[in-house]
C-alpha cells in the first residue's frame, strides 16, 4: 500500500501484521504507521480505523489486556459495508389524479420529480440516490397515509391490485440501454413479490374465515 494507491489487498496484509503485534504485544513497526498516517486522510474507513486503533494501542501501558483492540481490529473492512447502498427508487400508485394530492419520503420530503400519469388512474414518480428503509408519505385529499418501503426495494407499487401489465408495459418502455434493463428486471422481481404477499394476506383471510362457518 503507498500513499498514492491504497489497494485493499495490501490494506489486508498490514492488518495482518497489526493484528499479529496486537497478540505478541510488540510495537507496530515504524513502516507500518508511515503508511497508515500517509493513507489515513483519504476518507477510506478502513486506514482511518486502523490508524486509531494503532494509536490506541501504542498509548496503552505494557500490562494492559489487548485482546478487546484486537477483536475490534479483526472486524475492520477497508470500506465501510455498513453503509446502505444507494439506489433509484419508483413508486407507482392507482388513484384518481383529484384524489392523489402528492408523495414523498419521509427521510427527504425534496427528492423526486413530479407525479406522472401513464393512464387514467396509475401514476407513478422516481426518487433517485436514496439508501437504506424509507418512509413513503402519501397525502389524498382526505387523508394521510404512512408506508414502510424496505432497502432492498427499488420498485414499491402502493395500490397492488392494479392491472400488472400496465406497469411492466410502462417499464419495457422505457428499456433504453444496460441500466434501464437491469432496474426493470429487479422491478419485475418487486412486484412479482408485492403481488405474492397481497395473495398470500387475502388467501389467509379466507382461510380464517372457512374456518369459522
Amino acid at each position: 500500500m503507498t500513499a498514492s494507491d491504497p489497494t485493499e489487498g495490501l490494506f489486508n496484509c498490514v492488518k495482518q501484521v497489526i493484528e499479529a503485534c496486537f497478540q505478541s504485544r510488540c510495537g507496530v513497526p515504524s513502516e507500518i504507521i508511515q503508511l497508515l498516517e500517509k493513507n489515513q486522510s483519504k476518507q477510506i474507513p478502513g486506514i482511518q480505523k486502523c490508524w486509531k486503533i494503532v494509536q490506541t494501542f501504542h498509548e496503552l501501558t505494557e500490562d494492559t489486556d489487548t485482546s478487546t483492540l484486537l477483536k475490534e481490529c479483526q472486524k475492520i473492512s477497508f470500506k465501510d459495508e455498513s453503509k446502505p447502498r444507494t439506489r433509484s427508487l419508483r413508486v407507482y400508485i392507482c388513484g384518481t389524479e383529484t384524489n392523489i394530492l402528492s408523495i414523498s419520503i419521509k427521510e427527504d420530503e425534496d427528492a423526486g420529480g413530479e407525479l406522472q400519469k401513464i393512464s387514467p388512474i396509475v401514476f407513478y414518480k422516481d426518487f433517485q440516490t436514496v439508501q437504506g428503509q424509507l418512509s413513503l408519505i402519501i397525502n389524498y385529499k382526505d387523508k394521510k397515509n404512512e408506508l414502510p418501503i424496505k432497502a432492498n426495494v427499488s420498485i414499491f407499487v402502493v395500490s397492488p391490485g392494479v392491472n400488472q401489465s400496465i406497469i411492466l408495459g410502462h417499464l419495457l418502455d422505457n428499456v433504453k440501454d444496460a441500466g434501464t434493463l437491469q432496474f426493470a428486471l429487479t422491478a419485475e422481481k418487486d412486484i412479482e413479490l408485492t403481488i405474492e404477499k397481497r395473495n398470500g394476506a387475502i388467501k389467509t383471510r379466507i382461510g380464517k374465515k372457512d374456518a369459522t362457518i
